[in-house]
């Protein structure tokens, strides 16, 4: 069990300032007395992530920035506070410890979660990958998934990607619920012209302006995108299809011709769960499943 002695004080330490004049975590800073910045994982225009140190013990820091506010108004900046209360504590989630507001900024004090990313992992594995393996990362997303769609309030993560996945300690951990929804609670939009997502990964009625009636097919579709990648070896799905409004069918089936003969239930798997149709899409995590333990 960690030892989270002064938890409390974190936020006390944070100094105010203006949203204008926001400056993001640095190595070396001092958190909750002796918690310390130990390094910066990824800072984007929205948002930071650092790690805290203290005798040993390390948590991951998250700072939503004022920028993410300034672009899409009607985001509930502790949307993500909420989302990670809701799942709870959950094999392969990380466990969220505290979380507060101050000048438009959310601060999310976390698990940490080491080991590498699905994007790392993948870039020093030699191809094609053993059926095996591919079958244990998609299974391991799923049970993920799974659980978050089953919850009573059920949960849409709408931005599963290789960044957002990571192989540490023998378990594949889901990470950043900065998007996610319930799927019965109220659906903010972005400004026209922009969506908020990964172009690739995200579910062709989510770029058609559909982002109210999205529902769990938008995370099989980005399931099977991964899938995809893991099968045909490619680094980044294909992005026909953008810019809108053609909205094409991406070329999944074109690129996974010529492999393995035992690829082939894989193939057709991962080609149902990206159908650009989402009446035509593999319907939940629970099927996927299912249809993954047939192989």
């Amino acid at each position: 069990m960690h030892d989270l002695k002064d938890l409390h004080e974190l936020d006390t330490v944070v100094p105010a300032q203006e949203s204008d004049n926001f400056r993001p975590p640095m190595v070396g800073d001092s958190f909750g007395g002796d918690w310390r910045v130990e390094k910066i994982i990824h800072q984007t225009n929205v948002s930071s992530v650092s790690v805290l140190e203290r005798q040993g013990v390390r948590l991951a820091l998250k700072v939503v920035r004022p920028s993410f506010v300034e672009i899409c108004p009607e985001f509930p900046v502790a949307n993500e506070a909420h989302i990670m209360l809701a799942y709870g504590e959950a094999s392969g989630l990380p466990r969220l410890y505290k979380a507060w507001e101050r000048d438009d900024r959310l601060f999310l004090v976390m698990q940490y979660i080491g080991g590498e990313s699905l994007k790392e992992y993948l870039d020093r594995q030699p191809r094609p990958l053993p059926v095996s393996t591919i079958v244990w990362i998609l299974r391991s997303i799923l049970e993920r998934v799974r659980y978050l769609h089953s919850l009573p309030r059920p949960i849409l993560h709408l931005d599963i990607k290789k960044i957002q996945i990571k192989i540490w300690r023998e378990r594949v951990w889901l990470l950043d619920f900065g998007l996610a929804v319930h799927k019965d609670g109220p659906r903010w939009q972005p400004p026209p012209g922009c969506f908020c997502g990964t172009v690739g990964y995200v579910a062709p009625e989510h770029l058609r302006a559909a982002r109210n009636i999205m529902d769990e097919r938008a995370d099989v579709f980005a399931i099977g995108v991964i899938g995809y990648l893991l099968v045909a070896g490619r680094k980044a799905p294909p992005k026909t299809g953008w810019p809108l409004p053609s909205c094409a069918p991406l070329p999944f089936i074109e690129d996974m011709k010529g492999l393995p003969h035992g690829m082939n239930g894989l193939i057709r798997l991962v080609n149902r769960a990206v159908a650009s149709d989402p009446e035509e899409r593999i319907s939940s995590a629970e099927e996927f499943l299912a249809e993954l333990g047939k192989l």
